[in-house]
């Protein structure tokens, strides 16, 4: 089993108790460490051939801020008085998996993943030419994935795990690591968009955008026009990677792109007409009828992508990709979240600190697969 496809029954997810087993770790007496939370932590660890001390202890992505019960916004909250649940935050939406991309769990050390850069060259033959054909030959390369840590930390009150296990599917566990299962998937998603390569960050799309890829949008970057957009899509299309899915959906042929961007830039296209003004066309470039999808293709929109970004004099440029994300691979090292509980820094307070961490990297299979613009203004 891994963190991303490990399923749990209804039962199951009532029935596991971070808090009791966050507890169980703080107490430091090894026959407390029994229960459902603990035989998956187990199933976890036989993934992994690195060493993990007995404190941490790994959190399903299927259930996956100091903390205390006095303290507004830092739990008390969570002491709840009368059945309420839980009112959530509005979170950034995760989107690089809704359009396709590849989660691939598990991995160990450095990944090499060979491909091909290159093809044999055919030509055309006369019959008995005299002389043999001229050799040709493939070219190898590859694409390497190694492990850049994602980590966050919060700590809790004892009273507060106490307290906040009153009303049953509120307590503070579950609250918690739904919360960092969530900001994990938020900064991976922010990473594999735009992450920088640089300061830990793995490479994200739009910065390995190069080239034809990559599609000028001005000096100083501009709103996004009918004629940008159709370039953005030709230059996949041109690398020949916008091929037809062959299913027998009833949404036959089934594209394999999708556009990815910011919802500022999307609500700029349902206020551009497709015309050169003032030649107006009367046809917005997305229009009701189309919902979410743009040229046919799904249109998936979210704060993760890049925006405020300085490109000549401006300061508010976006970034819009289009491609075939199941091109894009999401490494996830071992068996992903981990959750390391440490009671003692904090034990003259009452407080247990439990902190996450998870190694990913970010790596594009064929880099003709995508295509954009880091200059579309709203």
């Amino acid at each position: 089993m891994t963190t991303d496809t490990m399923q749990l029954t209804a039962r199951e997810a009532r029935e596991y108790n971070l808090a009791a087993a966050l507890l169980a770790l703080a107490d430091d007496r090894p026959e407390f460490r029994t229960g459902l939370a603990f035989d998956i932590d187990q199933d976890l660890r036989k993934q992994t051939t690195e060493h993990h001390g007995e404190r941490n202890l790994f959190v399903p992505l299927a259930m996956r801020a100091g903390l205390d019960s006095i303290t507004a916004t830092k739990g008390v909250e969570a002491v709840f008085k009368q059945p309420f649940s839980w009112l959530d935050m509005l979170r950034i939406q995760s989107v690089v998996q809704r359009a396709g991309a590849l989660f691939i769990p598990g991995l160990k050390g450095t990944v090499p993943f060979p491909r091909l850069t290159a093809q044999a060259t055919p030509s055309a033959r006369l019959e008995n030419p005299g002389s043999d054909v001229a050799e040709s030959n493939l070219l190898a390369g590859q694409m390497n994935m190694t492990p850049h840590g994602i980590q966050a930390t919060t700590s809790y009150s004892r009273q507060l795990l106490a307290q906040s296990k009153v009303v049953q599917d509120n307590s503070i566990d579950l609250i918690v690591g739904k919360d960092m299962a969530e900001a994990h998937a938020v900064i991976i998603d922010q990473y594999a968009v735009g992450g920088s390569g640089a300061a830990g960050q793995p490479t994200g799309v739009a910065v390995q955008l190069a080239g034809n890829q990559l599609v000028p949008f001005g000096a100083n970057g501009a709103q996004p026009l009918w004629a940008n957009m159709v370039d953005i899509e030709a230059a996949v299309a041109n690398a020949n990677s916008d091929y037809p899915d062959s299913d027998d959906s009833d949404e036959w042929p089934k594209p394999l792109c999708a556009w990815v961007t910011h919802p500022t830039i999307r609500t700029r296209l349902r206020k551009t007409d497709r015309g050169t003004p003032p030649a107006n066309s009367g046809w917005y470039i997305m229009a009701d009828e189309q919902r979410c999808k743009l040229m046919g293709y799904p249109f998936y929109v979210s704060n993760s992508v890049r925006s405020a970004q300085t490109v000549g004099t401006s300061v508010d440029a976006c970034d819009i990709l289009f491609g075939r994300w199941s091109d894009l691979y999401v490494g996830i090292w071992g068996p992903g979240l981990e959750l390391v509980v440490d009671p003692f820094r904090l034990k003259k307070q009452g407080m247990v600190e439990v902190a996450s961490w998870e190694g990913i990297d970010i790596g594009i299979a064929r880099t003709g697969s995508f295509s954009g613009t880091i200059g579309a203004r709203p």
